[in-house]
């Protein structure tokens, strides 16, 4: 077993021990995906506990020297300890093995609330006083490139929850304006202080899991995390201290959200993740909304709550937020929400009607949007007319549908479409999706433009964010599959040409040497005379 060559490689027993050695899974660190596993064993040495064993995938998801560097840092803290680090080992499992001290006689500080032990107000003590220490330790060396980094990784969760650019924007033009205010010096941190973490024992709270370490700017959203996760933790006033002052409350809100949804789209397992992007992002756009309207650069955070939605990730409900279809025009290419008007999307399943109508105005493209979330759809025809009413149609200027084999409808961005012949099918795959409307002109003098589109909308599908999500990578596959083919194909018609101009080549430098020796041939030149004869005779007939 790989854990007994762990110990005697560290030194902490010899194989003489391994008939009076038991190893057992004592501690599991809940879900996540397989990059991010990780576990802990208890290892008794004749019945008494000789140390505990972290294993950790050895793949660049944990940063080993910040675990380790960060474990030695907090052993030092006058008020807290941590666990000694025995020894690191290795393995050829693709894992690494921290081997550490037992801890003994503890209790976790929720369940010490739990259970009656402690009261909340001293469980929010004892982590009030736990922050002020990690506030005040002595800060490391400045570095750019990880606040440029960190900042990043609040930009990769907007990504992920596809928030629109206007928002993202934005918020980068707040953080060029408060950066400095929310940026503290460099300081280690478990990024993982939460109360099933502090284990209170007989002496000093034990802080423990440091698989999350990390040097950071933002120990402020520790704090927020650590609020976040304090279900039976009552927390005071105190922890103001650490966010940071002159900040509009939404935005700190916003940040630690993001940093959080990055966090779990690397740790947690890939399913669930894909499962909580819509209610994340509902979340997300809450707070962008929030900030878009409250910022004026000098609200101040003396009034600042950790203003979370959803009380935590597992309570995290699917929300019921509106679903339209939006049909968007423009003249000059350039697509704008105020150009545009929204009908309500029907899910049972069924096949419904939309109809739009516009005034006279300048036309030159048309874009349909069908619906802002996840989903599966079919269209069975779409058509556009001008006349006076919906009912009154005077001239159909274009259609799409199986007749035309809904020739000029383009699939956007946010959109795979699937095999059909009758209908129109296609899956959404985030909240933005798009289609566009081509191969039609219309008049520069009409009243009113009618665009009626039958579809249907599966409900279900749109909570299927794994299905989707396989659906899309099954249609790409799909579609490079056929690039390969036909790239092979041309591959192989260029090969056969080259291969028939290496021949001529050949030919032609086989007929040039013999002519060559024809014309250098003694032969030739001795019958020089009579083929100039021969011409002579040939003119003179």
């Amino acid at each position: 077993m790989i854990i007994k060559k762990a110990l005697v490689q560290t030194g902490i027993c010899n194989p003489r021990d391994f008939r009076n050695l038991a190893i057992s899974l004592q501690i599991s660190d809940g879900m996540r995906n397989s990059f991010a596993s990780s576990c802990r064993y208890f290892v008794w040495l004749k019945e008494k506990i000789i140390c505990s064993v972290k294993r950790l995938p050895d793949n660049g998801i944990f940063n080993l020297d910040d675990i380790i560097q960060t474990q030695k840092f907090f052993i030092k803290f006058s008020g807290f300890t941590a666990p000694e680090i025995l020894g690191v080992y290795y393995g050829d499992d693709g894992n690494v093995y921290i081997m550490e001290e037992p801890i003994k006689s503890f209790r976790m500080l929720d369940d010490a609330v739990i259970r009656g032990d402690l009261l909340p107000r001293e469980a929010s003590s004892i982590l009030e006083k736990l922050f002020q220490e990690v506030a005040t330790q002595p800060s490391l060396e400045p570095d750019p490139a990880l606040l440029n980094k960190e900042v990043d990784e609040f930009f990769a969760a907007a990504d992920i929850l596809s928030i629109p650019d206007k928002y993202v924007n934005y918020l980068k033009d707040v953080l060029k304006r408060d950066l400095g205010k929310i940026a503290g010096p460099v300081i280690r941190t478990t990024r993982d202080l939460i109360p099933r973490n502090i284990l209170v024992s007989n002496g000093k709270p034990v802080i423990v899991d440091f698989d999350l370490s990390r040097r950071t700017h933002f120990l402020w959203i520790d704090v927020c995390r650590s609020i976040y996760y304090s279900k039976e933790v009552v927390w005071n006033q105190d922890y103001l201290k650490f966010i940071p002052e002159g900040v509009n409350p939404t935005l700190i809100n916003l940040l630690f959200w993001l940093s959080e949804v990055r966090l779990q789209q690397l740790i947690s397992p890939y399913a669930q993740f894909l499962k909580s992007i819509e209610p994340r992002r509902n979340t997300a756009m809450y707070y962008f909304q929030k900030l878009l309207g409250t910022d004026d650069g000098s609200t101040m955070t003396s009034s600042f709550t950790l203003e979370v939605p959803f009380v935590n990730d597992r309570d995290i409900p699917l929300t019921s937020t509106k679903n339209v279809l939006q049909l968007f025009w423009t003249k000059d290419d350039i697509f704008k929400e105020e150009d545009s008007v929204k009908l309500s999307l029907i899910d049972d399943g069924a096949f419904h009607e939309y109809k739009f109508s516009l005034s006279s105005i300048a036309i030159s493209k048309l874009r349909l949007d069908p619906g802002n979330k996840p989903a599966f759809m079919e269209i069975k025809n779409i058509i556009l007319d001008i006349g006076d009413t919906m009912s009154e149609v005077i001239e159909p200027l274009a259609h799409w549908s199986a007749d035309n084999d809904f020739c000029g409808l383009l699939t956007g961005p946010g959109v795979v479409r699937l095999t059909g012949q009758e209908l129109y099918r296609f899956i959404c795959v985030d909240q933005d999706p798009q289609l566009l409307l081509n191969s039609f002109v219309i008049p520069k003098d009409f009243h009113q433009l009618n665009l009626r589109v039958i579809m249907r909308v599966d409900k279900k599908a749109s909570l299927d964010l794994t299905k989707i999500m396989e659906l899309e990578l099954k249609s790409k596959e799909e579609e490079l599959i056929e690039q390969n083919k036909a790239l092979s194909g041309l591959k192989g018609k260029l090969a056969e040409k080259e291969k028939k101009l290496t021949e001529h080549s050949k030919e032609l430098f086989r007929l040039q040497v013999e002519l060559e020796q024809i014309l250098n041939s003694r032969s030739w030149r001795i019958t020089a005379l009579l083929r100039w004869i021969g011409q002579i005779l040939q003119k003179d007939n």
